[in-house]
Parts: C-alpha cells; structure tokens; sequence
C-alpha cells in the first residue's frame, strides 16, 4: 500500500533546512487512498507525530448536525458561559478589562419583533463601594444594559434576568461584554481610598438562551454567503453542495480552492462532504457553485443569472436612491462582451429545486478568474458586496471597486425548525398576503352593507 504523507523541508544550503518552506507529498495507489491522505492531512491541528512521514490507515469525523459548526448557537438550548469559554472571573479595581463572550447565529433564523435571548446572571461584589457602581452589559459593542450594584454591603447575587430583544443580534458572530465601573465610597482628603475591596465576581454557571425560531430567510444575498458561506454551509462539511468547474484548467481549480479555502475559514469546519466537477448538472437537489470564464459556462445557466453574459444581454444601471436606500435602475438591452477587467459574483434561485441556490463566480478568463478568486478573499471586497449581483473591478487593487446590485427574483429558503404552512406562506408570499387581506375586508364590508341595506328596506315597508 502505497499510501503516505511526507513533509520535506527545502534546503537553504548544505545540511541546513528551510524551516519555513517544504514540500508536502500526499500520495496513495488510488484515488480514495488519495483521498484518506489529504482528508488526514487537513484535520491534523498539532504536531504529532514527529516524524518527516506517515502512513494513514483509517480516518473519522464526529457526526455533524445541521446548522452546527465552530461557535454555532442552537436556539432554545441553554449553555452555561463555561460552555462559552468564559470561566469564574473576578473584575478587580476601579475600570477593569472587560471580559466576552463569542457565539455565531444561523444567518437564516426568522427573528420576530416579539421575540427575546435571555441571560441570567450569577455574581458578587464587594462591600463599601459607591451605589453608582455598574456592570455594563455590551452586545456587538454596543452598550444595551447597566446593572446598578447598590448595595454598600455587597452582595451574592443568583438568576439576575436580563431580557435581550432578538432583533438586536446579528447574523454570524455575536459578542457579549461585560464591563464593569467600580466607584470607592467617599473619603476624605487626608484619608486613602480604598480600593482593594473594589471587585465584581462573575460565574461561570450564568445562562443564555436564545429562544426557538425557525429557519426562513429570503435570497439571494450575497452578504451572507461572504459573512460565512450561507447557504453552502447549513450542513458544515459542504453536504448538499456540488461545484461545478466549467474548464479543467489549473487556474479554475485553484480558484476552486480558494473559495472552498475562503468559506471554511469562516465556517470553521473543513468542506469534506463538497462534491466537485467539471460535468454540468443536469439535475442536484442541493446548493450549486459555478466557476468558470464567461463564454465556458452553458447559456441556460447564464439565463438564469441577474446579469446574463450572453451576447444579448440587458445590462442595470443606478439612477435614483431614494431615502430607504432602494436603488432605481434602468436597464440598458445591448450586444457587448464581458471584459477582461471586471469579475463577477452572482447568487439566483436554483431551477432543479425549490429554495434552493447557484452562486456564479466567472471572468473573462480562467486566469482573470484565478485573480477575482484571490480579490474576493479581501475584506474590502467581501463587506462591499451584496444584493444577488457584485461586480469588481480587477484592476483597481489595492483600492477595490465594488459595484453591487439588487436586481433579481426573490425566493425564500429555510430547513428545520417549527413553523406552520400558513406562516411560511404569509413571509414568502407577503405582497399576496396582503392582497388577500384587502380583498377579505372589501368583501366584508360589501357583505354588511348589503345586510344593512335589506334589515332598512324591510323596516321602512313595515313601517
């Protein structure tokens, strides 16, 4: 079995290694022999073993869940701030360093207005400090409670309730501080302030929760795929997803791999599950990447797209912006060619199943494809990018020219949580929804007028 892994270290002179650059050999007699080497390699977190090469023999994941991964809150769970990687802490002196906690929500949770995360507290403070004392609660740094500590006694204090409303939270990486004020009871001029009994004890045994909701959200919108690889990570490992390279050439695949590099980054868990091709699909229940140059990707799926780079193509430009940010556009129908200096981003409604998603990455060609894939890693790109269409100016590094648009279908996508027919259909259908609702009192107010007018006819002939 010719199945290894092997890190040679390259020589900067003689019997002098690089200990910085090496070649890394991952070989085997097949291709799932290829696979169990590369999958072994890329899980390996520390240094062991210690030898220049190994043999792997069997290799297993622990199970993943849907909606999990690095930091992923599950609504209606408790977890205790231990489990959120905040241990006891005692907050000493006057404006100590504020402590956190760090969790990551689905993008995809259906937040209502009426809806609250609560955190309960359990903590001490010490005695003879001023009644002004605080504990500031921040959430994204952004401050949403202080919690008096007035009593000159001190106190142990268990279940202190804070509500938070859920609106408040974002998609993604959510940051919870705490930061304490601790003010000295007064003193004289001649006499010192005390300031050893200024402390604040947090325990490790406080809750949160995030209450249940399900999981509906309307697409496309491209910042969530760039704030964590939504919808290609509902299933942490790429389960689900399949990606399609248009051209089997080096620079399509290593812009495959930067973006599969890119959403793991942020997920946190490899994308072992991803499926990857270079045959179209003629039929995938799940999510789909397209990658690939302009003129190589089939003109059905380009007729799908928000900006369909066919010959023929019908092109949006901003006019109006009005006060609630919506974007007037006008739509120029024209024959012209993709060019060499721009790279596009585009996320549309699957056609193979319903909520369902394609994210499109092209260029002009697979070597200005490889450079967009490589600009799309750049924070500056990503947080400009949004709405279902980005383009990006290739040759504007280091002063990236984003250009986003919101000009495609909506669709509705979610999976798991309870939520009824009825009010799925009411969020996907809203515009509907409220046609109905017109219609329903239209034919009310018909229905008792008419009764009104019959119950007056009838008294005026008895009369």
């Amino acid at each position: 079995m010719n199945i290894r892994l092997k890190i040679t270290h390259l020589p900067l002179e003689k019997f002098v290694r690089d200990p910085h650059h090496a070649l890394i050999i991952i070989t085997g007699d097949n291709i799932e022999q290829v696979k169990l080497a590369a999958e072994t390699f890329a899980i390996m977190s520390f240094p062991f073993p210690d030898t220049d090469e190994m043999t792997p023999v069997k290799f297993e994941l622990p199970g993943v869940a849907l909606y999990s991964g690095k930091h992923m809150l599950v609504p209606d769970k408790k977890y205790t701030l231990k489990t959120l990687n905040l241990e006891t802490y005692t907050f000493k002196g006057l404006s100590p360093n504020p402590k956190e906690i760090t969790f990551r929500l689905s993008p995809d949770l259906l937040v209502k207005q009426n809806q609250y995360a609560n955190l309960s507290l359990h903590f001490a403070y010490g005695a003879g400090m001023r009644n002004f004392s605080v504990l500031n609660v921040l959430l994204n740094g952004i401050h949403i409670r202080a919690i008096r500590l007035d009593n000159e006694l001190g106190a142990i204090v268990a279940g202190y309730n804070l509500t938070i409303p859920t609106y408040l939270f974002q998609a993604g990486t959510n940051v919870i501080s705490f930061a304490p004020m601790l003010a000295p009871s007064m003193s004289s001029n001649c006499e010192p302030k005390p300031i050893d009994n200024l402390f604040f004890t947090l325990f490790d045994n406080s809750t949160f929760i995030f209450p249940p909701m399900p999981h509906l959200v309307e697409l496309p919108r491209l910042e969530l795929f760039f704030l964590n690889g939504f919808p290609f990570t509902r299933w942490p490992d790429g389960h689900e997803t399949l990606l399609f390279m248009t051209q089997p050439t080096s620079s399509v695949i290593a812009s495959a791999f930067n973006i599969i590099g890119s959403i793991t980054q942020k997920n946190g868990f490899p994308l072992l599950e991803i499926k990857m091709g270079f045959r179209k699909p003629d039929a995938w229940d799940g999510e789909i990447i397209i990658l690939g140059s302009a003129e190589s990707i089939p003109d059905d799926l380009k007729e799908l797209a928000p900006l369909k780079l066919t010959k023929n193509t019908s092109v949006p430009y901003p006019v109006v912006k009005s006060w609630r940010d919506e974007k007037t556009l006008a739509f120029s129908g024209q024959i012209s060619d993709f060019g060499k200096a721009k790279g596009a981003v585009m996320q549309f409604k699957s056609p193979y199943r319903v909520g369902r998603t394609i994210l499109m990455v092209t260029a002009f060609s697979p070597k200005e494809l490889y450079a967009f894939s490589e600009m799309l890693t750049e924070p500056a790109v990503e947080g400009a990018c949004k709405g279902d269409l980005a383009l990006v100016d290739l040759a504007s590094a280091p002063h990236y020219k984003v250009y986003s648009f919101d000009i495609g279908k909506k669709y509705f996508s979610g999976k798991g949580g309870k939520i009824s027919r009825v009010k799925a259909y009411i969020y996907s259908m809203s515009k509907y929804y409220a046609y109905l609702l017109v219609f329903i009192f239209l034919f009310l107010g018909i229905t008792v007028f008419y009764l009104l007018y019959r119950f007056r006819k009838r008294r005026l002939k008895s009369a």
